[in-house]
């Protein structure tokens, strides 16, 4: 199956699809929340002013939506992943280098392509390709210890004590990763097969 990664079209009606997918991930097989009746996740993050909404598009140009990832600004108050660490001791620590830092959420894949090798991977690395393109030079993230090795294969390192949070009956592990690489990725098109 040919697969592309791009942004999002919301002309398209990919992100009903995005925000279906994810509903089908984090609610149907993770259960991290409670069944809604309209069957999608979509919260105030997704209207921030700067985002990526990275989407696997199966088939080529008509598909369907098959993976997502999103990128937002870090904002210490109030962030996608804030419920599940607090990362404001290891921001205070990279400081010096890091001014510009970007959060990543909602990284799922659909069940019928999980076995596509290497998709995960493209799909975290657009979202990181595209948030260093936009001057962002680190992203953390509240990972899924069965997603922690696409961070590390991306650079990611564990920033903090592993965890669980019951609310959302999700373990996670805190981690970061220097975006600075990823411009490279960027010029070369971090989305090529």
């Amino acid at each position: 199956m040919e697969i592309e990664i791009r942004e999002v079209r919301i002309s398209a009606g990919e992100f009903d699809q995005l925000a279906r997918g994810r509903y089908v991930a984090f609610i149907e097989e993770l259960k991290m929340g409670p069944p809604t009746p309209e069957r999608r996740i979509v919260d105030r993050f997704d209207y921030d002013l700067w985002l990526v909404q990275g989407a696997a598009i199966g088939g080529g140009g008509g598909g369907r939506v098959v993976g997502g990832v999103r990128f937002n600004e870090f904002q210490l108050a109030d962030n996608p992943i804030a419920d599940f660490y607090d990362f404001t001791d290891h921001l205070a620590a990279v400081a010096g280098t890091h001014t510009r830092i970007s959060v990543g959420s909602m990284l799922y894949i659909d069940p019928a392509c999980r076995s596509v090798r290497g998709l995960a991977d493209r799909l975290m690395r657009y979202g990181m390709a595209r948030a260093a393109a936009a001057g962002y030079t680190y992203v953390v993230g509240a990972m899924s210890p069965g997603a922690e090795g696409l961070m590390r294969r991306c650079g990611g390192i564990e920033v903090g004590p592993r965890g669980r949070l019951d609310a959302k009956n999700a373990d996670y592990v805190p981690m970061g990763c220097d975006l600075r690489p990823f411009l490279l990725e960027e010029e070369k098109s971090a989305c090529s097969t």
